[in-house]
């Protein structure tokens, strides 16, 4: 719930009061008119434990805009420690895609025992500090790593329309991508026993600092932005 002072409706008398099942059909966001975005990152790392060894792999693709030409900064990691190995798989059937989507699309899929698997996703909005993120400029848009059946890739695919990290093991895999096209996918298909799956991808949008305003002028900004949600101006 938003409290609006009475000077901020006598700014804009198109504001009434709406019923709670106008609220819920309302769907938008709200940026102080000074502000911009001038940083988007994305954030990923795919992390898969078994009984004989681990594996990893990372993303992070940031694009700077504050000084008026984007520039883009990417950086792909990949590792295996041990000797990850698909026990556990034989007869399980773990068939399936993760498909094509806009938007968010989390998929898990398991057959064994004492697994654990966990798709998490996050949006962070954050004032822009001039740090543009962790990401630096890598020579590679693709970085894979083989060893013993186990695979590890994380960059560009399909001639840069998406990014992502994707790992293989015996029939299972785990895979975290970005596509061109608007969509996140996390998917997880797991056959073993004693396995330990995780993906997280976060959305890091960094805005610019907005000019001090008082309180009275900040509850008209927010005023308006509800009215114009409401589509009276």
């Amino acid at each position: 719930m938003i409290a609006l002072a009475p000077s901020a409706w006598a700014a804009n008398p198109a504001i009434v009061s709406l019923t709670d099942p106008e609220l819920d059909t309302m769907r938008g966001r709200f940026i102080a008119a000074d502000n911009r975005v001038l940083y988007f990152g994305v954030e990923m790392i795919t992390q898969w434990h078994t009984p004989d060894g681990d594996m990893q792999g990372g993303l992070t693709i940031g694009i700077d805009r504050a000084r008026g030409t984007p520039t883009v900064s990417f950086q792909p990691t990949v590792s295996i420690e041990g000797t990850p190995r698909a026990s556990g798989s034989a007869g399980r059937d773990i068939s399936g895609t993760g498909g094509d989507s806009r938007g968010v699309r989390q998929q898990i899929q398991v057959a064994g025992n004492d697994n654990r698997a966990h798709n998490g996703f996050e949006v962070v909005l954050q004032p822009y500090n001039g740090d543009s993120g962790q990401a630096t400029q890598s020579g590679n848009t693709v970085q894979v790593l083989r060893q013993d059946g186990a695979v590890v890739a994380s960059g560009l695919t399909g001639n840069g329309q998406s990014a992502g990290v994707t790992m293989q093991l015996g029939q299972s895999t785990a895979q975290q991508l970005i596509q061109g096209r608007g969509g996140a996918n996390q998917l997880i298909r797991l056959s073993g026993d004693g396995q330990m799956i995780q993906n997280q991808l976060r959305l890091v949008v960094g805005t610019g600092r907005t000019q001090t305003m008082s309180r009275q002028d900040l509850h008209q900004q927010v005023a308006r932005s509800l009215a114009n949600l409401r589509g009276n101006n």
